[in-house]
């Protein structure tokens, strides 16, 4: 089925069934929403909606497909979170929801808005801490 909005997504070589099979028996709610993301673009959803409701990027749903694809559905459940976690304290992630309900004007920048290139150099001003321009993005559509 073609894709209604969005890039089509090539599934071709992913059997669909077997996860939805899969999906029946297990009560493991990560390897849920992987199956689940899958199954959502064979049917049809576009990868943007897919990514909204389930609460993962296109990134992660990347990952996921390159670890179905080399070591199949066993591979891909038995697959454990990765990434890095925060380097900000609660504290300051408490203050950067003050922060970003004022503009950015009013601490130097030009913009009138904030944004992930915005927010990572003032993180990076104020605390000294390099965080990337995707992990800021992430953060302002947390916090907004």
């Amino acid at each position: 089925m073609k894709n209604i909005s969005g890039r089509p997504v090539d599934l071709s070589d992913i059997n669909v069934q077997e996860i939805a099979d899969w999906m029946k028996n297990s009560k493991n709610a990560r390897c849920y929403i992987k199956c689940q993301s899958f199954i959502s673009l064979y049917n049809g959803n576009s990868m943007q909606d897919v990514c909204k409701v389930l609460g993962i990027t296109r990134e992660t749903v990347r990952v996921w497909k390159n670890q179905l694809r080399k070591n199949g559905l066993t591979g891909l459940i038995s697959m454990k979170k990765v990434g890095k976690r925060a380097k900000i304290s609660n504290d300051k992630l408490q203050e950067i929801k003050k922060l970003i309900k004022r503009k950015p004007t009013i601490y130097g920048y030009e913009a009138k808005k904030w944004t992930g290139q915005i927010l990572a150099d003032y993180v990076e001003k104020k605390w000294a801490l390099k965080i990337g321009i995707r992990a800021a993005q992430l953060w302002l559509r947390k916090i907004r």
